[in-house]
Formats: structure tokens, sequence, C-alpha cells
């Protein structure tokens, strides 16, 4: 698989998935709310940038949108879910950073314009993506409870 050339093409995908992140954000909590939440706005359109950072130089500008999109229904949902638990989190950290860094990695696997699931039909790329970030949290678990276990 090979990157684009870094330029205004990788610029273009990140910038569409943030306006899309903020955009989805802005309508669900105007309708949701009856006006619109700039906080939630914000982590709307900081969703769609870590959406996209694994693969904004391997997709199209339809899938940065998407995966922007998508990264800011996921903030909302993991938000909302945080809220339901009363856990605090007052500036969105878990929900910006961790769910929409998970769906950012798992639509590498989806939208790769080289070798993609729902662009080539391959499952590869979905496959390696699904096993890094299945290590990635195994190892944050461990590291963070040893840690713990330890102070």
């Amino acid at each position: 698989m090979t990157a684009k050339p870094f330029g205004e093409a990788s610029l273009i995908v990140t910038m569409l998935s943030a306006a899309a992140g903020g955009a989805v954000t802005m309508i669900y909590t105007l309708f949701r709310y009856g006006r619109s939440d700039a906080p939630s706005v914000i982590n709307g359109s900081l969703a769609g940038l870590v959406g996209i950072t694994a693969g904004c130089a391997f997709v199209s500008d339809q899938a940065a949108i998407l995966i922007g999109a998508v990264s800011g229904l996921l903030m909302m949902a993991a938000a909302n879910w945080l809220e339901a638990k009363r856990i605090d989190d007052p500036v969105g950290a878990f929900p910006v950073h961790a769910a929409s860094g998970i769906w950012g990695t798992i639509a590498v696997g989806l939208f790769s314009t080289e070798c993609g699931l729902f662009t080539d039909g391959e499952w590869h790329l979905l496959a390696i993506q699904l096993f890094g970030l299945t290590v990635l949290c195994a190892w944050g678990f461990l590291l963070t409870w040893f840690g713990l276990k330890l102070i």
C-alpha cells in the first residue's frame, strides 16, 4: 500500500473530515437540545481530525467526509454514555480520542483506496488494523494495570 504524496490531497482530506465531524455534531446538538452546543461542535471537529489521522493519505475525499461524520457521531455517543454512567470527563478526552481513534483505525481497512474492504473487497488490511487495535488496547490496559498496582 502506497500513500499519496503529502501535500494538497492529504490536507484536503483532513479538512473535509474535520468539517464533517463538526457539521454533524452541530446538527445533532441542534436537534437534540434545540440549540447548537459550541463545545460539542469543537469536539466534533477534533473527533473528525482524530478519525482521519490514520488514513489521511489512503482514503478518498468522500470517504474522509464519511469518516469525519461518523467520528462526530461516535464522539457524541461516547460522551452521552460517559454521562449516563456518571463518569467525569469534562473535556471529552475519551470520546474524542479513543472512540474516534478506534473508528479511524478501522476505517483505514474499510476505505483505503488500494486495498480497503469497501473499495477493493479485500479483508487483509482490515484484519491487520483490527489486530493492531487489539494489541494496542491490551498493551495500554496491562501497562496501566501494572502501573496502578505498583503505585
